[in-house]
């Protein structure tokens, strides 16, 4: 743990692609809300009381799930995006100097060895930023890191704001960065919405970074699992596999009963009957739903594609989770 690091948590959005009333970062993978995980990742490198969690939707819950830590909060009533969300944290005392890590409230498997390897690269390389990339086969969903001629990062374009040259960029922005607090400052205060969305981003800041004379480097020691997570449905039953769990592990490869937690409310969704291969159909209204708690249900049969356990969704697209 080192004394000169602090963390912002960015947890204030309610997550609409969930179609849960639940705020994103309080659905549960292993037993514990997502921000749980990522504040323990967080603990790992920084005291508790330089670790600030940015609130939103359902504040009074995040708060009261994360009581224990003995973390910090910042409340942003209005979410103008991610630029938005660090600039409402100025002035909490300890992060206007130091290494400063921005993470976000969604990522259950970001390991404790990653955030260590992100601050450890950045003291060594002398930047004012370190982005934490990965290259995807598909980027789709990631804004895309923008190189200079000479290979160096040179900015980070949103999807949404992205011309269609720059969509087949296939490195992608994870969300999790390591800044020097000062220079990373001056650049909030400069921060402009975007034209396209009116977001306020913060990945508008590495741009201005390089227009400083500054140098942003970037970072790909990490596993994939941690960054792909935060958009795709099938990483929520990776979690459970990853983080060993077994008993959940095993009930999702055999698509027995999915219990899931949606809107407060515990659901149970029995494996059906396609066929003589029963497979488990998921509501697509709780897109969390095989990232619950699940009891295995050993009925003959099993609901498998080209050999492999499956989960149905509706529609008929196949979760593979028997990859892991």
């Amino acid at each position: 743990m080192s004394s000169d690091v602090s963390v912002v948590i960015l947890a204030a959005g309610l997550g609409t692609r969930m179609k849960s009333s639940l705020a994103k970062v309080l659905h549960r993978a292993a037993g514990a809300p997502l921000i749980e995980h990522v504040v323990r990742a967080a603990r790992s490198l920084a005291p508790p009381d330089r670790i600030i969690v940015v609130t939103g939707h359902q504040a009074a819950d995040v708060e009261a799930a994360l009581a224990r830590h003995g973390v910090r909060f910042q409340l942003q009533a209005e979410q103008k995006g991610t630029g938005h969300a660090l600039a409402v944290c100025q002035g909490q005392p300890g992060l206007d100097s130091g290494l400063l890590l921005v993470l976000y409230g969604d990522c259950p498997l970001l390991e404790p060895s990653t955030l260590r390897r992100l601050a450890d690269s950045h003291r060594a390389s002398g930047a004012a930023a370190t982005v934490l990339t990965a290259r995807l086969s598909d980027p789709s969903g990631y804004g895309r890191i923008l190189r200079d001629p000479q290979g160096r990062v040179a900015a980070i374009v949103e999807q949404k704001d992205a011309a269609p040259e720059q969509l087949r960029i296939e490195e992608i922005n994870s969300g999790i960065y390591c800044f020097d607090a000062e220079p990373l400052w001056r650049c909030i205060a400069r921060l402009q919405p975007s034209p396209v969305t009116g977001e306020i981003y913060l990945t508008d800041v590495i741009a201005l970074l390089r227009q400083d004379g500054l140098t942003v480097r970037h970072c790909q020691r990490v596993s994939l699992f941690a960054i792909r997570q935060r958009h795709l449905v099938p990483a929520l039953a990776e979690v459970a596999v990853y983080q060993a769990q077994a008993p959940l592990a095993h009930a999702i490869a055999h698509c027995g009963f999915l219990q899931t937690t949606a809107g407060g409310c515990d659901q149970e969704y029995p494996a059906g009957g396609a066929e003589d291969r029963p497979q488990a159909r998921h509501d697509p209204a709780l897109q969390f739903g095989i990232f619950g708690r699940a009891m295995t249900d050993h009925r003959p049969g099993l609901g498998r594609q080209n050999g492999r356990p499956h989960v149905n969704r509706s529609g008929n697209e196949y979760l593979d989770v028997g990859r892991v």
